[in-house]
This record gives structure tokens, sequence and C-alpha cells, in this order.
């Protein structure tokens, strides 16, 4: 019995084992594929959503969602950078990223909604600091206008979402505590920004030099005041 066992079912255990593994190549390999690749597909429909399956707490479907944004964005510039893009390529770039934005504001306004304001926070301010950074990548590139467009404004969307949430921290929290929170957001922005540019300047052999360029880091300072009336008057301006 044990003789006919194992004849019938090693054929079947190997069958499957190859699918596994040929099918985990496949989505290892699709990881680098481009919109127009043969594997991207793969990549969208199969280990994107494998991998966003995995993210079981609402911050990590935040960020998940947020960094494929950021994804959509890089697979559009890769493709600028060479050049590669017609016109209704580019409309379908920037379908594509508005698109995984709003799934991206969707998940931080689930958090909102958990009273997770801190974490909330953060999550958007990584996102704004990404979005910032391909804002500025996308305008040195050529004939991407409409989606840098895009991105522009979702970076806007994203920093007053962030300072909407911090102004609900500061009515919970003591000053101090808030202004620490406020602190270590813009850290997170910045970190996050610096990083997606050296990975810009790397990749894509582009000048990304920032010198002399306005980074509006005082922006939110200076209309913290009024958006913080509009919170205490009950409009949420955040999502």
């Amino acid at each position: 019995a044990n003789s006919w066992t194992s004849r019938v079912l090693r054929p079947v255990f190997a069958s499957t084992m190859a699918t596994v593994l040929l099918g985990g190549g496949i989505s290892f390999a699709s990881q680098n594929s481009l919109p127009g690749d043969l594997l991207y597909p793969v990549k969208v429909n199969v280990a994107e959503k494998v991998r966003a399956a995995l993210a079981v707490s609402a911050e990590a479907k935040a960020e998940w969602e947020t960094k494929l944004a950021g994804r959509r964005l890089e697979e559009t510039e890769k493709l600028a950078a060479k050049s590669e893009l017609n016109d209704e390529e580019k409309a379908e770039a920037e379908k594509r990223f508005v698109k995984q934005a709003e799934r991206a504001k969707e998940k931080i306004a689930v958090l909102e909604a958990r009273q997770e304001l801190r974490v909330a926070a953060k999550v958007s301010a990584k996102f704004e600091g990404s979005l910032k950074a391909h804002d500025r990548i996308l305008k040195r590139l050529r004939n991407v206008e409409k989606v840098a467009a895009a991105v522009k404004r979702e970076a806007e969307i994203a920093s007053t979402t962030r300072i909407f949430l911090e102004s609900k921290i500061r009515r919970d929290k003591n000053e101090a505590s808030a202004e620490d929170f406020r602190k270590s957001h813009k850290d997170e922005r910045d970190a996050e920004e610096s990083r997606i540019f050296l990975k810009a300047s790397q990749e894509l052999k582009v000048d990304v030099n920032t010198d002399g360029e306005d980074k509006d880091d005082d922006k939110p300072d200076n209309i913290f005041p009024e958006v913080k009336a509009r919170v205490e008057g009950g409009i949420n301006i955040g999502l």
C-alpha cells in the first residue's frame, strides 16, 4: 500500500511543486517589468495582489498601497527616460497612477476612521515625501506634463491630509507631544523624498540635484493656522 501511495502521490507532489516554483519564478521575474512587457500583467495581477493579501493590519495595507502608487510612477519615469511613451501610453500611465493614489487615500482614511491618527499621519507624511520626489523627477523628464500635474495635485492632497491629521492630534494631545509628532512626520517625509531621489539618480541617469530648488518646507507651517481653523469649524479637508 505504501508503495502504491508513493507511486501515485510522488508525481502529484512533484507536479505541484513544479507549478509553485515555476509560478514563483515567473512572479519574481516580473518585478522589474514595465507596462507593455509580457510579464507586466503577472506583476500587477498576481505578484502585487499576493503581496497585498499578506498585509494584515490597516497600517500595512495603507503602506503597501502608497508604495504601489510610487511603483506606478517609477514605471512611468523609466519609460519616459527612454522616450518610450506615446500619447496613449502617457494617458494610461496617468490613469494607473490616479487609480492607485485613490486606493492609497482610501486606506489612509480607514486609519483615520479607526482613530489611528498618529499612524495615519505617518503614512500620509511618507506618501507626501514620495509624491514630492516624483514630482521633481518628472519635471526633469520630457513629455510627461499631465502625469506630473496629477502627481503634484496628489502631493498637495497628501500634504493637506497630513496637516489635517496633525491638527486632530494637537487637539487630543498636549502641545509638546503634538509638536514631537509633527517633527517625526517631517522626518518621515524628508527621508522618503531623499531615498527616492537617490534611487532615481542611480537608475534613471537624470540630474536630481536640488540645489537652489524650493522644497516648500515652510508651506505647511504657513497654512497650519488656516487648516486648524477649518478643522475646528468641522470641515474635513483631509481626503
